[in-house]
Formats: structure tokens, C-alpha cells, sequence
């Protein structure tokens, strides 16, 4: 499995542990994001430091899951994203549509 869960509280983070947010790895988030959703949580992070790609599959997941949580009033975050992947994103304006953290 590629991503790993762990608890704070009441909020979820999710991290991806593989080099890319594609293909199967995008379907194991979302079905994972899912999962939690209709068990009741509300706020996820996500940690996407080690991914250094991701496709357009990967990115419409992202969407969803967040426009799913913002649905329910609920908090989803890119906690921790890699340089490469966060200039990606924000050259396609993702990171005006969904809480990203800057890498630093």
C-alpha cells in the first residue's frame, strides 16, 4: 500500500508514499479519502513530499476529495508538498482552490 494513515485527534493524514500520484496510486487516495469521508472525518491532510509526479487523474482526485470535505464544511489540506510538485500545481492555479502549504 501506498498510503499510509495516521491520526491526530479527529484529523487524518494521509501520505503518499511513492513516487508519483498516478494510475493506481490515485485511485488507492481516493477510495482511502472516501472511506474516511463516509466513516465520519472531516478534516484530512495530505503529505505529498515524496511524489515528484503527478497526472491529470491525480490532480482531479485532489479536486474531488477537496470539493467533497468543503461539502460537509470540513478542513482538507496539502500539509507537505516537494518544490517540484507544489510550482506544478500552482502554475495550473490549484493552489487558489485548495489549502496547499508552501514548501519551504
Amino acid at each position: 500500500m501506498s498510503i499510509i494513515e495516521s491520526r491526530n485527534g479527529d484529523e487524518v493524514l494521509l501520505t503518499v508514499n511513492s513516487l508519483s500520484l498516478a494510475g493506481e496510486d490515485a485511485v488507492e487516495l481516493k477510495a482511502k479519502t472516501v472511506s474516511l469521508i463516509e466513516s465520519g472525518v472531516t478534516k484530512i491532510s495530505l503529505n505529498l513530499k515524496k511524489p515528484e509526479y503527478i497526472d491529470s487523474s491525480g490532480i482531479g482526485k485532489l479536486l474531488f476529495m477537496n470539493k467533497k470535505i468543503e461539502k460537509l464544511n470540513g478542513e482538507f489540506q496539502i500539509t507537505e508538498i516537494n518544490s517540484t510538485l507544489y510550482e506544478f500545481l500552482e502554475s495550473l492555479a490549484i493552489t487558489k482552490v485548495m489549502k496547499i502549504t508552501q514548501p519551504t
